[in-house]
């Protein structure tokens, strides 16, 4: 049985639905490119990092699990102390070091 072709609404459902994890991704993605053009100012991409987590729990919180897209990979409890975790352990570390 050959798969039917997406109707137009439901791909931009489809993508409009990942917009969330996205910009997390877009985001870690900038730093990295940071990071790797000035090495010296690693505390600011770090913070920046934690910034980024902060960023996904809120979009976690303030979501619903099908307007999440990957964002939502657990129960949402889960998820926003996990991503708090990382923000608080990355922040602290880097302010810690530096």
């Amino acid at each position: 049985m050959p798969i039917a072709p997406l109707r137009s609404w439901q791909l931009r459902r489809r993508i409009l639905g990942q917009l969330p994890f996205a910009a997390v991704l877009l985001a870690l993605v900038a730093v990295g490119c940071f990071l790797v053009l000035f090495p010296q100012h690693w505390r600011r991409g770090a913070i920046v990092v934690a910034a980024v987590m902060l960023l996904a729990a809120v979009l976690r919180w303030r979501l619903s699990r099908p307007h999440a897209g990957l964002l939502a990979s657990r129960a949402k409890w889960i998820d926003i102390t996990c991503f708090l975790l990382l923000a608080v352990v990355i922040g602290a570390v880097s302010i810690r070091l530096g």
